[in-house]
């Protein structure tokens, strides 16, 4: 079966696998991968080879290497880049974090089958050769992320998930916040530039830089999320810091630890937004719906389910509690995760059920 997708063609193949629910996903990294001007590559779980073959038709990268696990995926990835004549793709037949532990390169994508937890160690090490670089993670064991498996969350990333509202974003933030603490060992700081949650999987870009007083300052944001299940309130707390809910004289629920800064780079977003308005994917008007959202929740503040706080009450409006929320001088906005859920920096909770 022949498939299309941006500017290269690609076969599938018996039994290699191929997803087109992530194609916005792979438009995504091959925008990224020309803002940030890639010239080394590394697909880290290359399948079919389509993220590669993209990243060397559709920007300037001089090298890719394509590493596949599989040797029937690799016979795969070779017929496709013969497809579509490129000269700049090395296929690699081997586990990706035994490619990572002895080569780097200036940008890493892992998206594997399942929880990428197993390849941060040796992410980690490759980047430690470096004084800077970036990489991005898929995870599509969002039911462990999102609270839904706690016990496998805190095997595989060492912390308390929440499943109580806004469970995507609580899912990003461990992902996050276990990302920095891996790296920080080899004293590089990694930073978000994009966080995205969609339809299955969570996705991050991040920035990585050697700097130990940045990753001080990156573990300094790395917190517990306290949640008060009876007036919904909720704050970031510090290790040992007491959870207690003044309101109801009550122990609050706590998650954690999770990155508690910012989830994107907004210089970053609007430049992906450019490059994806030239692009003019197929699927153009939906990433450009995501990014602008993004873009416009890019701002300290939590998230706030408008089905649950209004439980048993008229739900009003998402846009009029935004509007009345940024007429008393709050900062709100809609959120990528659900039509209902809203992001603020208002102080109390009652400011949003008024």
């Amino acid at each position: 079966m022949m498939i299309t997708e941006g500017n290269v063609k690609i076969a599938k193949g018996d039994g290699v696998f191929y997803n087109p629910q992530m194609e916005i996903n792979r438009d995504l990294l091959s925008i990224a991968i020309g803002v940030l001007g890639i010239k080394t590559f590394c697909d880290g779980h290359s399948a079919t080879g389509i993220k590669a073959i993209r990243a060397s038709a559709e920007n300037t990268v001089e090298s890719v290497d394509a590493v596949e696990l599989s040797a029937n995926a690799c016979d795969t990835i070779r017929r496709n880049v013969a497809l579509n004549g490129m000269t700049n793709i090395n296929i690699v037949n081997e586990d990706v974090r035994f490619v990572l532990m002895r080569k780097n390169y200036e940008f890493v994508e892992i998206d594997p089958f399942g929880t990428p937890a197993p390849y941060f160690y040796a992410l980690a090490d490759s980047f430690s050769w470096r004084k800077s670089g970036y990489f991005s993670v898929t995870a599509t064991d969002t039911a462990v992320l999102c609270g839904a498996e706690a016990k496998a969350c805190r095997r595989m990333y060492g912390a308390v998930p929440f499943h109580k509202e806004c469970v995507h974003e609580a899912g990003l933030r461990i992902l996050i916040g276990r990302i920095q603490s891996i790296f920080a060992k080899d004293n590089i700081a990694v930073t978000p530039l994009l966080s995205l949650s969609h339809r299955h999987y969570l996705k991050v870009f991040m920035e990585a830089k050697k700097s130990a007083q940045q990753c001080d300052r990156n573990l300094d944001m790395i917190k517990y999320f306290a949640y008060c299940e009876k007036c919904k309130g909720r704050r970031y707390i510090k290790p040992g810091e007491s959870a207690h809910c003044e309101t109801f004289n009550a122990k609050m629920l706590v998650a954690g630890p999770m990155w508690a800064g910012l989830l994107h780079n907004t210089e970053f977003l609007d430049k992906m937004m450019a490059e994806c308005e030239r692009r003019r994917y197929k699927n153009a008007e939906e990433e450009l719906c995501i990014l602008h959202t993004l873009r416009d929740e890019n701002f300290e503040g939590f998230c706030y389910d408008l089905h649950t706080l209004y439980r048993g009450a008229h739900i009003p409006k998402t846009l009029d509690v935004i509007e009345r929320l940024r007429s008393k001088g709050f900062k709100a906005a809609q959120t990528t995760y659900k039509n209902w859920i809203i992001r603020t920096d208002a102080p109390d909770i009652k400011e949003i059920q008024i």
